[in-house]
């Protein structure tokens, strides 16, 4: 575990593919919880950075060639998940030719690193996000929605399907709480007219 240690926020730091191997062979119930959280983290930053070196392949090969779609088949990729790292790695390196996710390591999954991309001045909102204290897609589109003004929702009510066995049927478990967050009009409408029908 010793070269796993935790990195500063911003210390720039070469991505350790080796520990996709420790992982795969570690006893995992042996370590603490910060060992797990370490390795989750530096398996994501593998994640996010085989997607942006992806984006890079990419562009490399749309710009020589004209196009990508060959490419995404030869390496078993889909197309459009290709296309979304060639769209994400270009916006960055427009933005500055020496971006690299590399130096945010374990704080910016991929999906935080796209939604941003979407946006004008991709490294300056993602490094505002960063300070923040944002480390997930979800947050970065509160935010983003945030800046611009838009209608938040509250959070999504919790409902939970519950397999009866001795009815062979699910249950809906909805925590009272949560009630008021939810319209009840279609919902009551087509559940009375199901009830009718049911002996």
């Amino acid at each position: 575990m010793d070269k796993l240690k935790k990195k500063d926020e911003h210390e720039l730091v070469s991505v350790q593919t080796d520990i996709l191997a420790y992982v795969d062979k570690a006893e995992l119930e042996e370590l603490n919880y910060d060992d797990l959280v370490n390795l989750g983290r530096g398996v994501n930053e593998v994640k996010t950075y085989s997607s942006w070196l992806l984006g890079k392949l990419g562009n490399s090969v749309a710009n020589k060639f004209g196009d990508a779609k060959r490419y995404a088949a030869d390496i078993g990729q889909n197309y459009t998940v290709l296309w979304n790292y060639v769209g994400a790695y270009r916006k960055y390196t427009k933005d500055d030719p020496t971006f690299s996710p590399d130096k945010y390591f374990g704080q910016v999954p991929w999906g935080m690193l796209y939604v941003v991309s979407q946006q004008e001045q991709p490294v300056k909102l993602l490094n505002e996000l960063v300070d923040k204290g944002v480390k997930t897609m979800e947050g970065a589109v509160h935010e983003i929605k945030v800046q611009k003004g838009l209608e938040i929702p509250p959070k999504k009510p919790k409902i939970v399907f519950i397999w009866n066995p001795e009815e062979t049927k699910w249950e809906i478990d909805i925590s009272e709480e949560d009630f008021h967050l939810i319209s009840w009009k279609s919902i009551k409408t087509k559940l009375m007219g199901y009830l009718e029908t049911v002996a």
